[in-house]
């Protein structure tokens, strides 16, 4: 963990309560509580409590505190603190379903780690940022895990090691790669202290037994589902109970799904828009259909994908989608009234409702055929980035053109032209920093954001990249060949993000007009 650095004598409790909050959280709440300064009570004893309530699972108060707690600290110098409210802060949007906001916060997080020099805080903000890309960039997500697991190493963090090694189980087990799966939950499942975080204790044994129902082995599985049935009687006020009641239901027996879930939705429900209320009414929905409950299953399949159409309302291309699938479900209540009688034709319905409920939670963030964030993320990003842009923190904005493209696909035919296009998607990914935002803008055009990076730092990058395309070699064409690319950069200092953009637009016909192969960051 962080070492304690130099502070005033009444916070060094404090400092300790939040050093002790993973493996004595009794002892950390006590020493919050206890705190007794002379005026009242500071910033850093509501972190340490929001901390607390929300690994308690009590989200409305740690949502509370954490808002009040950033506000206090304002007002005082940066420090560890704001980066540590600002992290709990995120973790509650990433549990309520608020995957933009806690992106925005992770991001801030790191930001502040980097600016005090607080190596456990980045480490955490790694991790978590790592975990919330997890389904819209797995590659540059399971890097991120990997760094923060290489950091807690280092700095002997035990319980940092342990959700590490748990949430890159889960990363390999989305690839189909179960074996490496059970040996990082092996690890994870030594350390220590984990019956401190009964939350994280439940996680790991789910994604165990996940991982052992793939390859077939059933040896453990009773003695791991009794431990998950064991940590929600012992939790009974904890979120966790949800995870374990969709973890003893995973094999489909609809009786005890029926007994086991309901009380658990209304639970969730009572947290807000929890992450895990699709989950819940879906596999309700699976066991009222195999008990024939027709009418039940379809409700809770439009309960599903109302949830998933109010998470995805922002995003322009899935509002599209879930619309589409509204008005599927309407043709299939009117169905459903018409046929009533007809069981085998209903089901059939069900299921159909069923598979068009897959593919909205399969719509993803990127493009496919660079696998880069797409046109749609990459401006609710750069508004989002741009909302916290300054002239000394600005927003660094690169747009990346290839030179002559036409003639590329032209002479070559357009195979070539896909493969030029995800070279250059995978070069920008080496040189991008973990912060950065990359996205296909269309067609041969790309974009790069950069948090708090000035158009003339942003763009020594953009030069590396001109660089960089320059000297790539083809061989499989039949004579020498070569792809350049013109870059224009800019920086936004205030929430417009468009006109960033359309600055750096101007800057990249410059360099069109003037010869191309090179950048201009000002004209």
């Amino acid at each position: 963990m962080s070492a304690f650095r130099s502070v005033p004598t009444p916070l060094l409790d404090l400092e300790r309560a939040w050093a002790v909050r993973d493996e004595d959280p009794v002892l950390a709440r006590h020493l919050a509580l206890t705190f007794r300064p002379a005026a009242p009570a500071p910033p850093q004893v509501d972190v340490v409590l929001a901390y607390l309530e929300w690994r308690d699972g009590n989200l409305p108060a740690s949502l509370h505190r954490s808002h009040q707690a950033i506000r206090d600290l304002q007002r005082e110098p940066l420090s560890a603190w704001h980066g540590r409210a600002v992290n709990t802060l995120a973790c509650l949007e990433s549990r309520l379903n608020r995957p933009d906001q806690a992106v925005r916060l992770y991001d801030e997080q790191i930001r502040v780690a980097r600016q005090v020099q607080d190596d456990e805080l980045e480490a955490s903000g790694q991790h978590d940022l790592g975990v919330e890309l997890r389904a819209s960039d797995p590659d540059r997500a399971r890097e991120h895990v990997l760094t923060a697991l290489q950091r807690f190493r280092q700095l002997g963090y035990g319980f940092g090691v342990a959700i590490a090694l748990t949430n890159l189980a889960q990363f390999a087990q989305d690839a189909g790669q179960h074996e490496q799966a059970l040996t990082y939950l092996e690890e994870a499942l030594t350390y220590p202290g984990l019956h401190h975080r009964p939350e994280v204790e439940a996680e790991a044994v789910h994604t165990t037994l996940l991982s052992l129902d793939a390859l077939g082995r059933t040896t453990r599985v009773p003695e791991l589902e009794a431990r998950l049935a064991a940590l929600a009687a012992q939790n009974p006020g904890s979120e966790l109970r949800i995870d374990v009641a969709l973890a003893l239901t995973r094999h489909g027996d609809p009786h005890l799904a029926l007994r086991l879930l309901p009380p658990e939705v209304e639970f969730a429900r009572s947290l807000g828009t929890h992450v895990s209320l699709p989950r819940l009414h879906e596999a309700l929905s699976r066991a009222h259909a195999e008990l024939g409950h027709d009418h039940d299953a379809l409700l809770h399949l439009r309960a599903t994908l109302d949830f998933e159409r109010a998470t995805h309302a922002s995003e322009r291309r899935k509002v599209y989608r879930s619309l589409e699938v509204l008005h599927r479900i309407q043709a299939l209540e009117e169905a459903a009234e018409n046929e009533r009688r007809q069981s085998a034709a209903l089901q059939e319905h069900v299921r159909e409702l069923q598979a068009l409920n897959d593919r909205i939670r399969e719509l993803s963030r990127t493009d496919g055929l660079t696998g880069l964030s797409n046109r749609d993320h990459l401006f609710r990003r750069g508004e989002t980035l741009a909302l916290n842009a300054t002239p000394d923190a600005p927003l660094g904005v690169a747009i990346i053109d290839i030179d002559h493209f036409k003639a590329v696909n032209d002479t070559y035919g357009h195979p070539f032209g896909d493969t030029v296009l995800r070279r250059l998607a995978g070069l920008l990914r080496e040189h991008a920093a973990p912060q950065d935002v990359i996205a296909r803008y269309g067609g041969e055009e790309f974009v790069l954001l950069r948090p708090a990076e000035a158009a003339e730092d942003l763009a020594r990058t953009a030069q590396h990249v001109v660089d960089a395309i320059r000297n790539l070699t083809w061989p499989d064409l039949p004579h020498p060949f070569r792809v350049t690319v013109s870059i224009g950069v800019a920086e936004a200092t205030t929430p417009d993000f468009e006109m960033a953009l359309a600055t750096a637009d101007r800057h990249l016909y410059h360099v069109k007009h003037t010869g191309r192969d090179g950048v201009a960051w000002h004209t």
